[in-house]
């Protein structure tokens, strides 16, 4: 992200890390929220302790918009407001690694939002290692996407292994549909209103949470106020804790 980038939250934007009172607040992977002058702190700015295995936009684009990132193994990685450019090492693989070196570590009431990359362009088939045993393969974008989410699935396992449910909210949400090129689709995918477009997956599981499905109709900013609600922060103004 540029130094003259101008999407910066405004100062006075309350982030959900902000409203949670005595919690420490790690934020790790892709901010893609906006830059600040100092956009290595941005999320500093706006009340995280820590930015970790940090990806500014995404790993890979316009070296003038995404800080010269190219693939999964060459990114730009910020790590507590200092920059440098990876050339080895997995992505995904480097986010997990911070989360086992915090979470495990540090004293609760604790916070931490796991920004993945995947399922993200650029495609690829992710290691062997991030894929369940003989996966097939895959010579097409729309498999290659296939593969990173099963990356990503693998990925959540992993850290839930260190997290204990009966004392730990976790929330799993999409950002948006399906991307338009390796969609079934095209014109009902992401950027549009359709189902495959803005439904995308929200689980909660946690100590309280009942077993079960809703079909209700929920925003992201629902989620903002929900956890505010359970940690006993601030609601937020736009949302309605579910």
């Amino acid at each position: 992200m540029s130094a003259t980038t101008t999407s910066s939250p405004p100062p006075e934007t309350i982030s959900l890390a902000e409203r949670l009172p005595g919690h420490s607040a790690l934020f790790l992977g892709k901010w893609h929220v906006g830059s600040s002058a100092v956009w290595q702190e941005t999320p500093q700015a706006h009340g995280w302790d820590l930015w970790r295995a940090g990806v500014p936009f995404y790993v890979a684009g316009n070296p003038q918009t995404t800080c010269g990132g190219y693939d999964y193994r060459n990114w730009v990685n910020v790590e507590d407001g200092v920059a440098e450019l990876v050339f080895d090492g997995y992505q995904p693989g480097l986010m997990v690694r911070r989360f086992e070196e915090w979470w495990p570590f540090e004293p609760s009431p604790r916070f931490c939002v796991f920004a993945s990359q995947l399922a993200h362009d650029p495609y690829h088939r992710p290691p062997s290692a991030w894929l369940p045993p003989s996966y097939p393969p895959t010579p097409t974008d729309r498999k290659k996407y296939a593969a990173m989410i099963a990356a990503a699935d693998l990925q959540l396992g992993v850290l839930l292994a260190h997290v204990d449910l009966a004392r730990t909210l976790v929330v799993v949400v999409g950002d948006n549909g399906t991307p338009r090129e390796v969609a079934p689709d095209p014109t009902h995918a992401k950027t549009t209103t359709f189902e495959r477009g803005i439904h995308v997956p929200l689980l909660f599981a946690g100590a309280g949470i009942p077993p079960g499905n809703s079909r209700a109709m929920v925003h992201m900013v629902d989620v903002h106020a929900t956890i505010a609600a359970l940690a006993g922060g601030q609601s937020h103004g736009d949302g309605v804790s579910l």
